[in-house]
């Protein structure tokens, strides 16, 4: 019933503002004639009165006249009831700051002291304080908070207050509400204490999500409740992610010290945002193992895929063809793309092939190649930074210098 009044009440307030624009668009037509028919009826304007010798425009002018007196009464009214409800929640707020947040927490340390029936009366006494969903909205934030930076026992008496205080029902109404600060409410709650029983749903917001916040949080929630079978789900119903997100996800798992991730399937899926994500978690959690998969990604169309397939295929090299395999790749590579190989290929076993390689970036590539190449094969050949330090090309020695000035 609670989700049902939330779309009434959605639903209504755009209709009722649809209904007064068509009122007022077909009002100023009443208001300019004697009478107006409606599914074949003829009614008589009440408002029709004549005005000799007047153009018609003048109708239109005292119509929006009366319009714009009735839309001010009406703004006047909301404003009321606006700021009456702004008090309200003031007032609740700030009895929840001063007495509820202190009680709760209170209650929360000391509850493994105290008898079964002080426990029963001061839980009655926490549920008194919920009497809206503003309240409830309070109380479940604070619980979030405590349960996110809290381990162990503490962490657990969150959950089952939580469960006690019945929030249920109202996690259920707010996932399902068309208003996204529900939503967001909701799916924070799902995420923050893993609660089950609501997958089939939040993967639908994920995949048909008009609101790119909304399918971003719902991609979260996900994760955070069953990181390796959401993901594989995921990649099922071809969920589509962007670059935000899958820096959102990658933020999330890392947080949460995630390992059990399905890297291959990920990898091999048909989503762009999917092999993106593969790519960089199996560089971070060191998959040695996916190199050669990795390694097909290298001249892919999609640059952001290109970069990241070269950055993990250079943290996985290890003998002479891997990296005379990146040096190949170097003119076709993007802008990261082509640093990172740089800076890869001079921990090469052929050391020689390492500084014959930065010796003709430095010669033959822009400015910020040449500076960052040169950096590099100063670690290893000094007197190969002099020499070229004496270049004809003044960008080449201007290079050189800047690198050497730096280093001394």
């Amino acid at each position: 019933m609670k989700t049902l009044r939330l779309y009434l009440e959605y639903w209504g307030t755009r209709l009722f503002y649809i209904t007064v624009f068509f009122l007022i668009c077909y009002g100023s037509y009443c208001y300019s004639v004697p009478e107006f028919s409606i599914g074949g009826h003829v009614f008589k304007s009440l408002l029709y009165h004549e005005h000799h010798n007047l153009a018609t425009w003048l109708y239109y002018v005292e119509y929006f006249i009366f319009i714009f007196i009735i839309l001010a009464l009406l703004i006047f009214a909301l404003t009321i009831y606006y700021g009456q409800d702004k008090r309200r929640k003031e007032k609740t707020h700030n009895r929840y700051i001063n007495f509820y947040i202190s009680y709760l927490l209170r209650f929360i340390f000391s509850k493994d002291e105290l008898p079964e029936e002080e426990i029963k009366l001061k839980k009655k006494k926490l549920g008194k304080f919920i009497r809206n969903d503003y309240s409830r909205e309070l109380v479940i934030n604070t619980l979030q908070q405590i349960h996110h930076q809290t381990i162990g026992k503490m962490r657990s008496d969150t959950e089952e207050l939580l469960h006690e205080l019945k929030y249920d029902y109202l996690i259920r109404s707010y996932l399902h509400s068309p208003y996204y600060r529900h939503n967001r409410i909701a799916l924070n709650t799902i995420s923050e204490f893993k609660i089950h029983g609501y997958e089939s749903y939040i993967l639908r917001l994920a995949r048909h999500g008009r609101n790119k916040l909304l399918h971003t949080d719902a991609l979260v929630a996900l994760i955070h409740l069953n990181p390796s079978g959401n993901l594989l789900l995921m990649i099922e119903r071809k969920v589509n992610i962007s670059m935000w997100e899958v820096n959102v996800i990658i933020n999330n798992i890392e947080k949460d010290n995630i390992k059990e991730i399905p890297y291959a399937g990920l990898i091999h899926s048909e989503n762009k945002g999917m092999i993106l994500l593969g790519i960089i978690l199996s560089r971070l959690h060191r998959k040695k193992e996916l190199k050669s998969d990795i390694k097909n990604f290298i001249p892919y169309p999609n640059d952001n895929i290109s970069e990241e397939a070269i950055l993990a295929f250079g943290a996985f090299a290890e003998d002479e063809s891997d990296f005379k395999y990146l040096g190949n790749a170097y003119n076709d590579a993007t802008g990261r793309g082509k640093l990172s190989i740089i800076s890869t290929i001079t921990y090469s076993p052929d050391v020689e092939y390492a500084m014959h390689f930065l010796e003709w970036v430095a010669v033959n590539e822009p400015i910020k190649y040449k500076t960052e190449a040169l950096k590099f094969l100063l670690t290893i050949n000094m007197e190969r930074v002099a020499k070229l330090k004496e270049s004809e090309d003044p960008l080449v020695a201007m290079a050189c210098k800047e690198v050497l000035d730096i280093n001394l």
